[in-house]
């Protein structure tokens, strides 16, 4: 065996030890995002219950006043479903634009943010 012989074993140890060592860097760099983006949704889903609780007392607070404006209970309450209709189609209809591109784009910039 000569020295060239071993000079190459060498550095294909080095490099196979290289190989590894990127790999586990890229497995911790995955790991390192995946939990940015699950503390993320976590947090915001926080946020979204307490908006979701806000909106639905409101909700039941301008049923009763519009009910009282009216006369008559289901009135109120009619109203403002129907105005959640309302505001469902239009939703449904720009799903895509306006929650889905914007929701891809937050988790995207959260996964590829550099810290």
């Amino acid at each position: 065996m000569t020295d060239s012989d071993t000079a190459i074993e060498k550095l294909i140890e080095k490099i196979e030890l290289y190989g590894k060592k990127r790999f586990e860097l890229s497995k911790l760099k995955i790991i390192r995002h995946a939990i940015v983006l699950f503390t993320s949704l976590v947090s915001y889903s926080g946020i979204i219950i307490i908006l979701f609780l806000f909106i639905l007392m409101l909700s039941v607070s301008i049923s009763f006043f519009i009910s009282e404006l009216l006369g008559k209970l289901s009135y109120g309450f009619l109203i403002v479903s129907g105005f959640y209709m309302i505001v469902f189609i239009i939703s449904y209809f720009f799903l895509h634009k306006w929650i889905k591109r914007p929701l891809a784009n937050l988790i995207i910039k959260k996964i590829f943010k550099k810290t």
